[in-house]
């Protein structure tokens, strides 16, 4: 569940697992997951930042074990932890074009438009199991990508109140890897070094802008590698499917004065 707020050129929300929808899968575990974000638009420059932290996860590829897991169907790392942090710097070529219409409905684009969005995109990611397996037990991997992201967008206004939005494009970056390990015989094991990645990313969004409220759903893929040896590949695949429903309201008082003061304290011209 995400909950989030836009008001002029700053945006900032707060997402997590509440147990009343998301109970957990028997088979697969408990997944829970929180994230904590924030965005200024200056003029055609677009800065975000965002703190994520997820717990459990589950082997897909688990029938490749089958016949070492007897009935159970999934191997599970209920310990497994992850944390990323990233950055995300985007330059909008088309002044005419709302990046905040593409996806979340937060901004109504009015006129049918297409842009170039060249995005520089700085990822930390850091995972962690607290518990020891019987082989290698991994205490802790990180890595630390930049990415450079060439999509092209665009807007199709259908009617007044409704939009259809997407964007797709390469992406070209480096990733920076190093892992922490002990082996069985309880000596130190690393692995670390540098590689050249080659990505995609792909989205879209249907949605409804009415004058107090609006909805939609988004849905967006992103995957790069790089070839670790000859005939290995490590891939950082992400996906996502969400249906939103939101509502314009007058901003508060200390909010429109917050704001305000920011814009007119500011070295640079904010709107």
């Amino acid at each position: 569940m995400h909950l989030g707020i836009s008001y002029r050129f700053v945006d900032a929300g707060i997402s997590f697992t509440p147990r009343l929808i998301n109970p957990g899968n028997p088979a697969k575990g408990e997944t829970s997951r929180f994230s904590l974000g924030a965005g200024f638009n200056v003029r055609r420059w677009y800065l975000s930042g965002e703190y994520t932290r997820m717990k459990g996860f589950y082997m897909r590829n688990s029938d490749d074990y089958r016949t070492q897991l007897g009935n159970i169907k999934y191997i599970t790392f209920p310990d497994l932890e992850s944390t990323t942090s990233q950055l995300l710097i985007r330059y909008n070529v088309n002044r005419n074009f709302s990046t905040a219409a593409l996806k979340g409905g937060t901004e109504v684009q009015k006129k049918s438009a297409f842009s170039f969005l060249p995005t520089l995109l700085f990822a930390n990611y850091r995972l962690r199991n607290a518990v020891a397996d019987s082989s290698i037990s991994n205490s802790v991997t990180r890595s630390t990508d930049i990415n450079l992201l060439l999509p092209l967008s665009a807007t199709w206004v259908i009617t007044p109140k409704w939009y259809l939005s997407g964007s797709a494009g390469p992406s070209i970056g480096a990733d920076f890897f190093k892992s922490d390990s002990y082996n069985t015989n309880n000596q130190l094991v690393l692995l670390k070094g540098t590689r050249l990645t080659t990505g995609y990313l792909v989205q879209t969004s249907l949605g409804y802008n009415g004058q107090h409220y609006y909805y939609g759903i988004d849905a967006m893929i992103r995957s790069y590698a790089h070839q670790i040896e000859e005939i290995d590949k490590m891939e950082k695949y992400f996906y996502s499917i969400q249906v939103y429903l939101g509502i314009r309201i007058r901003a508060p008082k200390f909010l429109r004065k917050s704001v305000d003061w920011v814009s007119k304290t500011s070295p640079i011209a904010l709107e």
